[in-house]
């Protein structure tokens, strides 16, 4: 038969009073989903905080509204617990660095006031339900790392800045395929689709030279059809089919 033990919230504020006045804090307190925690977590106190790493079932516990003026640019969040399925990070629109690693994907990321982001990496099995379509606006991010995603590129076609991504994937999660020719190869420095890194400006010039992707593996044959400058091209087929003939 399995117990339930409680704590209260003020314990773990009592337990991080003395860093006040820090910039970076640390709050990992040993929970688990066999512990209730009475209360909420106020971090109103911290007003110099810039740095800002979660355990297991801290975010749960913690009152976001008190952080809404606090200067955090990095937060990291280690194994969430079962319970904590949604994240809603808009009350912290300062942030820069955003890191989560967990073994239970989330039913939700809300990043829609966090237009300052410019790093992203969701480890594990965090961001397996979600969709690409969650970073659309992030018009500053610079490095994506994920394991695990839904949905297409085109999604990234607003992330102008983007320099860095990685989508991993797995034997038994295959990587999204569609909206290829909208990564821009000319920016990207760095970009590692399915367990495969592709050195872009030489994947540039390949294709200048022959017309085709010529890779023998599998992530290769999935681009063989896309021409990397080709959204444009579509774009514009499509828009000279929508205006009206005058002649």
């Amino acid at each position: 038969m399995s117990t339930t033990n409680k704590i209260d919230a003020q314990l773990i504020s009592d337990s991080i009073a003395s860093k006040k006045d820090n910039e970076e804090l640390v709050i990992t307190y040993g929970l688990n989903d066999k512990i209730v925690v009475e209360g909420k977590l106020d971090l109103s106190p911290f007003t110099k905080l810039k740095k800002l790493i979660l355990g297991p079932g801290i975010f749960s516990i913690l009152d976001t509204d008190t952080v809404k003026g606090l200067p955090i640019q990095e937060l990291s969040i280690d194994r969430p617990l079962n319970k904590e399925r949604y994240f809603n990070l808009q009350n912290f629109p300062n942030l820069v660095n955003l890191h989560i690693f967990g073994y239970i994907p989330l039913d939700n990321l809300d990043l829609t006031n966090n237009i300052k982001l410019e790093k992203i990496e969701l480890h594990g099995e965090t961001a397996k339900k979600l969709d690409l379509n969650i970073f659309f606006h992030l018009t500053n991010l610079k490095k994506l790392e994920l394991e695990y995603i839904n949905g297409s590129y085109k999604a990234l076609a607003n992330c102008q800045q983007l320099e860095y991504l990685k989508i991993e994937g797995g034997y038994h999660f295959a990587i999204p395929k569609e909206g290829l020719e909208y990564l821009d190869l000319d920016r990207l420095k760095y970009l590692y689709l399915g367990r495969q890194y592709l050195p872009c400006q030489e994947l540039k010039s390949s294709y200048s030279r022959t017309g085709v992707f010529e890779s023998g593996d599998a992530l290769g044959k999935m681009l063989e059809p896309y021409d990397w400058d080709g959204v444009a091209r579509q774009n514009k087929e499509s828009s000279d089919k929508d205006q009206p003939n005058t002649q």
